[in-house]
């Protein structure tokens, strides 16, 4: 009878090991694994006629007096009031990179699924056009007088 008993156990043992392991081989992905989505944020900066100095070239120079760290604190901090959250995990989750040849951005989102990385890099861009767009109002229109 005790052999018959054990006989039986055996697949529901089994069955109950392999969940197990899938079970933490699951959360072990989640805490391992990071996807990272990336976008280019290109500035349009067309350039200055003869008479004026574009204002969108005054403001890329502007733009261009902040560092990779700063940006990534302010929009840390933007997306940390917005969303809710810790500045530090906004922090570690995005990385921004200037991009030596055009005058752009690239930005790069971190997250623990696909969806959430992709949101995150929605959600960074925006606030990257607000900062953008608060730096316009603030950064005067340079013109230059050609009678003189």
């Amino acid at each position: 009878m005790g052999i018959f008993h054990s006989q039986r156990l055996r697949p529901v043992l089994l069955a109950l090991i392999a969940v197990v392991v899938v079970v933490f081989g699951l959360l072990w992905w989640t805490k391992a694994i990071t996807f990272t989505k990336t976008a280019f944020v290109e500035f349009s900066v067309p350039p200055p006629s003869a008479h004026v100095v574009d204002t969108y070239q005054s403001r890329y120079i502007a733009y261009e007096s902040f560092d990779s760290s700063e940006l990534v604190g302010m929009m840390s901090n933007r997306l940390a009031a917005a969303h809710g959250g810790t500045v530090s995990d906004y922090s570690r989750a995005l990385t921004v990179t200037r991009a030596p040849d055009r005058s752009g951005m690239t930005l790069t989102a971190r997250g623990r699924t696909p969806d959430a990385a992709e949101l995150l890099l929605i959600d960074a861009t925006d606030t990257l056009n607000g900062i953008r767009r608060q730096l316009a109002v603030r950064v005067p229109t340079l013109t230059v007088d050609p009678d003189n």
